[in-house]
């Protein structure tokens, strides 16, 4: 897979600072370690834009097509997945049009798989 995410995404993990994993990229960090069955946190910026007419259709699903190569080396490594991402920026608490919903929609078609998400996430 050649993305600019499967390049320069660095890889995070529990491990301590300093730690050699720490440095990797997500492909060489599933070459050294076994993934299967671990939990592996994702930060994607999949902040795309929506119709301005309230529909909350994606207009442009790039920022998802590219988070893709990198989901799927995890997933081929049978790496449970959490990612982490936004849409836009809530002035105060859940504003029910910035809910991420239908970036899980689309990013579970373009996996081939379900995505399950979180309605109660939110803060620094």
């Amino acid at each position: 897979f050649k993305s600019h995410l499967t390049n320069n995404v660095r890889a995070m993990s529990a491990l301590p600072v300093g730690h050699p994993a720490n440095k990797l990229t997500v492909k060489k960090l599933i070459s050294q370690e076994k993934l299967a069955g671990k939990v592996v946190f994702v930060r994607c910026d999949l902040n795309v834009p929506l119709a301005k007419d309230g529909s909350r259709v994606i207009t442009d699903d790039t920022r998802i097509k590219e988070a893709i190569p990198t989901l799927k080396l995890l997933k081929e490594a049978n790496a449970k997945i959490v990612v982490c991402t936004h849409l836009g920026k809530p002035k105060k608490g859940i504003e029910e049009g910035l809910r991420v919903d239908p970036v899980a929609t689309r990013l579970g078609d373009l996996l081939g798989s379900p995505v399950i998400k979180s309605n109660d996430v939110i803060g620094d």
